[in-house]
């Protein structure tokens, strides 16, 4: 028999008719050039990563750091028609240059061994930190997860696992379950709701069933896999399940991909941050 064929990805993007909404606000964050008049998935994707760095504090880093915003935000007005401010592509790369700069010191506040920051490494492998001391992809998805208060852990040169809280299970002692009276269907579900709500005002974004299920089927990985390995978080209530995920995750791309139409899972090449 033969081996199971690895997950690859696709190689090139395909241009999809775009939404005017999305498309002008891309325009404006200048994610694309004021010409152009359709985006890829690739775009989509980098659009949720720079709505994603704006909930998390991109303009108070940018402030206390710099003293101004001139160059990096743009003004314009929201859905209400009222005024409003928006991260661009430009203060996205530099929001992303100043957090690599403080990120030792939040890994280190977190547990990680300070002589250990940036040879540090995710729990497939994929390094934190480049050569030039800037987070990498990987890296800025567990920093971004630190941030939350979500649950992110690293790897050690020596193989050894750390993090903020307690590594996987599946590296730990196996212990007898804890046995704990089930909430009342209603309560369960309000309080899912509500936790969905407070990943969301820190940039996650929901998906779908059938989304996760595509990436379930192209990453060939188990629902609890895919929670251990990258950032989606499954909130089931008594009737209610709420799957969400980071923009900053590298399996993000799929669900980009997904939504432009592109469904298959024969898949080639590797996503990249631009």
């Amino acid at each position: 028999m033969s081996a199971p064929k690895p997950v690859v990805w696709p190689s090139e993007e395909a241009s999809r008719s775009a939404d005017p909404q999305t498309l002008s606000e891309m325009r404006k964050r200048r994610l694309v050039p004021p010409d152009q008049e359709e985006y890829t998935a690739d775009d989509y994707t980098q659009l949720q990563r720079v709505r994603e760095a704006q909930a998390l504090g991109a303009f108070k880093l940018i402030r206390q750091r710099l003293a101004t915003l001139k160059g990096y935000a743009v003004e314009t007005r929201g859905a209400d028609g009222l005024p409003d401010i928006w991260l661009t592509s430009e203060g996205y790369r530099k929001y992303l240059f100043l957090k690599s700069q403080t990120a030792r010191g939040v890994f280190e506040q977190h547990g990680a061994e300070a002589k250990f920051v940036f040879k540090l490494k995710d729990t497939r492998g994929k390094a934190l930190f480049d050569q030039r001391g800037m987070l990498t992809q990987e890296g800025d998805s567990t920093y971004n997860r630190l941030l939350r208060g979500l649950p992110a852990w690293w790897r050690y040169p020596d193989g050894r696992v750390g993090g903020n809280t307690r590594p996987p299970p599946e590296l730990m002692p196996k212990a007898a379950p804890v046995q704990v009276s089930a909430p009342k269907p209603a309560l369960e579900d309000a309080e899912a709701a509500k936790k969905a709500g407070m990943l969301k005002s820190t940039g996650y974004v929901e998906i779908s069933s059938e989304e996760e299920g595509f990436l379930l089927k192209s990453t060939h990985m188990t629902e609890g896999d895919l929670e251990r390995e990258s950032s989606l978080q499954v909130v089931r209530g008594k009737h209610v399940v709420f799957y969400l995920m980071a923009p900053s995750d590298p399996l993000f791309a799929l669900v980009s991909r997904y939504r432009t139409g592109e469904k298959g899972t024969n898949l080639q090449g590797t996503p990249a941050m631009k």
